[in-house]
């Protein structure tokens, strides 16, 4: 499966609107990256494995319908629908 940047810009975004007063980890907004930009892809891409993993150090997301879909749902066409919803 595949995820993109946006697709953990949302995850964080919908957990602050359904966990309010919880901590969700940061996560810098997704910029414009072209792909010679190695070093920021791979910036990038390390930012959002350490948001993930901190994440997932709560017990209490593990069972949130989004964040299982994130890391469940391997169709990305019924992903992305969900995400649209």
């Amino acid at each position: 499966m595949v995820r993109k940047g946006e697709d953990a810009d949302w995850l964080r975004n919908v957990l602050v609107m359904n966990f309010p007063g919880f901590f969700i980890p940061p996560l810098d907004e997704e910029r414009e990256l072209n792909s010679d930009d190695h070093k920021g892809i791979e910036k990038r891409k390390n930012e959002i494995e350490v948001f993930l993993n901190k994440l997932m150090s709560f017990e209490v997301f593990h069972h949130s319908r989004h964040v299982q879909a994130f890391f469940e749902e391997d169709n990305t066409k019924k992903f992305t629908e969900f995400r649209n919803r």
